[in-house]
């Protein structure tokens, strides 16, 4: 990208192999399951090296994401207006990427096929299970942030900085809550899905089961099961 944000043509030729290369990836993985594809065959649908699938991806896993947009509430918070409360600002961004049939929320009509794939692949289930860490670790950093504190770094591959303040546990144990919220929500979408419902058949249900999450979120779990 040049000075004036203009992307240049090796750029965009490089985006462009790199996204040939998935597309040609997913359909494999999606007509013969992920782990029966390897890497020389991904590259030769795609008509490259295998050295050059290597060079953009460095994982099978990789390729398997690389087209499918991913929840961020960290963005959320981030991008809240002044006064909002972080909370209620994830809650807004998921109900609307509920409505707008966000792929990742899977009230997508068609993602059953891409579900039934990674739920037969441990290795695609371990790589979401470390995407949706990320996530979480990055929404912590927000929440750090929106109460004026200065956020710590964390390597996503280790988890290990000895540096981080010791409250920065609460703003962990929240984002882990927030995230294990919307991943239980993202499950019983796609558990609909399997099941041979439509995405509007399966709205009214998705919307109250956020709703019920976001509740359960803000007032807390004391009282959970006290009738």
């Amino acid at each position: 990208m040049d000075e004036r944000g203009t992307i240049s043509r090796r750029e965009r030729k490089k985006r462009a192999t790199r996204q040939q290369i998935a597309r040609t990836a997913v359909r494999l993985f999606l007509e013969r399951g992920f782990e029966d594809v390897s890497v020389a065959e991904i590259a030769e649908a795609a008509d490259v090296s295998k050295v050059t699938v290597f060079n953009y991806f460095p994982s099978k896993a990789d390729m398997a994401f690389e087209l499918a947009e991913t929840a961020d509430p960290a963005s959320a918070v981030r991008n809240r207006a002044p006064g909002e409360l972080p909370l209620d600002v994830i809650r807004d961004y998921y109900l609307g990427a509920l409505r707008r049939r966000a792929e990742w929320t899977c009230l997508h009509d068609g993602v059953d096929r891409f579900a039934r794939m990674l739920w037969a692949s441990p290795a695609l289930l371990s790589a979401a299970a470390r995407r949706q860490r990320e996530a979480e670790l990055a929404l912590a950093v927000e929440l750090a942030r929106a109460v004026g504190e200065t956020p710590w770094e964390i390597d996503p591959f280790t988890d290990m900085d000895h540096s981080r303040p010791p409250e920065a546990i609460g703003h962990r144990v929240v984002a882990s809550m927030i995230g294990g919220a919307i991943d239980q929500l993202i499950s019983a979408n796609a558990a609909r899905m399997l099941a041979g419902q439509t995405a509007d058949e399966a709205e009214p249900a998705a919307l109250a089961d956020a709703e019920l999450a976001f509740e359960l979120l803000s007032t807390g779990v004391a009282r959970y099961g006290a009738g």
